[in-house]
């Protein structure tokens, strides 16, 4: 019985640290700001993944045993570090990019935003160019509602109308999830036609940097094919706060469990 004991202690304190997660589930998480992580892979962890973190600082490992990388990175993305993960994911694998995973410090990578398909024009937000205004209140709205990764598992709690910028129909009400005081970019604009699934769009209404205005388009979340592999990104995840929305968290768990 003790040696029972010990076993089932042992197996225990490794899926504490990580290791021997479930059917050989372990997620890296690439960062170069670690606190909202730490929300994240609590949450991964308690879900039966193993999770490694490995800092924008450091040398990449072998990709090829994770089952997803998530790419967290707010300032440059070394070009190394870039195209090992292209690699990885058109092998096969699931990159999960979240909130300035597309952003102004990636215009250095060129190769990242081409792998997303993604382009940040320079010059005036109000005339189409990229832009960035922190502070807001992020609105989130699910443009995908039979998709399973917008539905699994989550509740959501509001409703609001909202107007696609991407296709020709009538506003109309749709779920959404909140995020007070966040930080959206505007104006991503896509190279690759239509290859990505619009998943979410977002609301929000500026009054600093870009202006005394609403801007509700089609970039909030979506998911593409990239060779063999995936390719999933959501604007939200600014602040530790917004990682401790349940329904976010289980919208990334869902990038771990669909089968597409």
């Amino acid at each position: 019985m003790k040696r029972v004991l010990a076993v089932l202690g042992l197996a225990a304190l490794l899926a504490t640290l990580g290791y021997g997660a479930e059917g050989g589930r372990q997620v890296l998480i690439l960062y170069d700001e670690k606190a909202q992580m730490d929300v994240l892979a609590k949450r991964l962890r308690a879900d039966g993944y193993g999770v490694d973190f490995v800092s924008v600082k450091e040398t990449l490992p072998d990709l090829k045993p994770y089952y997803a990388v998530i790419v967290f990175i707010h300032g440059a993305f070394p070009a190394q570090q870039a195209e090992a993960v292209i690699r990885y994911t058109q092998a096969g694998g699931r990159m999960i990019g979240l909130h300035h995973t597309i952003s102004s410090g990636k215009v250095k990578t060129p190769a990242w935003l081409k792998f997303l398909g993604v382009e940040m024009p320079k010059g005036d937000p109000l005339k189409g160019s990229y832009g960035w205004e922190e502070g807001v209140d992020l609105r989130l709205v699910n443009l995908a509602p039979d998709h399973y990764i917008t539905t699994h598992d989550v509740t959501y709690k509001e409703r609001t109308d909202y107007k696609r910028s991407d296709v020709e129909e009538p506003s109309r009400t749709r779920e959404c999830v909140d995020f007070p005081d966040s930080e959206v970019y505007v104006n991503h604009q896509f190279t690759d036609d239509k290859e990505k699934t619009i998943l979410y769009g977002f609301v929000c209404h500026t009054k600093k940097k870009l202006g005394d205005r609403t801007w509700m388009q089609d970039r909030g979340g979506w998911v593409k094919r990239a060779g063999k592999g995936w390719i999933f990104y959501f604007m939200p995840g600014h602040t530790v706060r917004e990682f401790e929305n349940p329904i976010f968290q289980q919208i990334v768990v869902n990038c771990l469990t669909w089968n597409p």
